[in-house]
């Protein structure tokens, strides 16, 4: 019994440690909004379900300490998003990404404000027309009444930021267009102005990466019940 426990204390680490982020820098978060706009494709009522993972690393384009804003491109990992029976999922290697943060920056004749604006383009999946294109999502947070929203300007934040800390405008959208033209065709937006952090779906490989260890770990303590028995 002394030789299996501690093969089986690290069998439990192993999985549950497989299972963690890969990089300590990478943020997960989750959003979930009730669509109230969506050019006439029938979804209003649906949930929009957006979920991103990026790097916090990431330093940015341009920080301008006179008016407290700094953007960065390039600081999406992944994302998917679905509305419906509709999905789509984002990769590097297929789309770009961009955000930028303003912390209590003075914005014309209006207090300082503290907002944030992400974009990211280049989605596949499924859609509704045969002529798609140009598939991309924004998501706006503003807040100039009590401009606490965000801690920094200069730096991605280490935890998923949370639109309820934005009390001045909130926007989550889908948009893409239809038409031979991606230019000129018709776009189509499928938005959320009332969303919020999610719990997050965990990916199959790592849900069971923790349910081993768990299984792992509830096996030790039914054999420790019973050796006190």
């Amino acid at each position: 019994m002394t030789r299996t426990r501690p093969i089986l204390l690290l069998a439990a680490a192993l999985c549950l440690g497989a299972a963690l982020p890969a990089s300590a820098q990478s943020v997960a978060a989750t959003y979930e909004g009730l669509v109230d706009e969506d050019s006439g494709l029938g979804l209003v009522g649906e949930t929009l379900r957006v979920s991103l993972v990026y790097d916090a690393s990431v330093a940015p384009d341009y920080a301008f300490a006179n008016t407290r804003a700094a953007g960065f491109s390039g600081f999406l990992q992944s994302m998917t998003v679905s509305v419906g029976s509709l999905q789509w999922a984002w990769t590097p290697s297929g789309g770009g990404s961009f955000m930028s943060l303003e912390d209590d920056a003075p914005r014309f004749f209006s207090p300082p404000e503290d907002a944030v604006v992400m974009d990211a383009y280049g989605f596949e999946g499924t859609d509704p027309f045969a002529e798609t294109s140009n598939h991309s999502l924004s998501m706006y947070l503003y807040d100039h009444t009590n401009a606490d929203g965000l801690a920094d300007y200069a730096t991605l934040p280490a935890s998923p930021i949370d639109p309820a800390r934005f009390e001045d405008g909130q926007t989550l959208e889908f948009s893409f267009v239809v038409g031979p033209d991606p230019e000129l065709g018709d776009i189509y937006r499928i938005s959320s102005h009332a969303f919020g952090l999610a719990a997050p779906v965990p990916e199959p490989a790592t849900a069971a990466l923790w349910l081993a260890g768990i299984g792992v770990l509830g096996s030790l303590s039914r054999r420790r019940l019973h050796a006190g028995r």
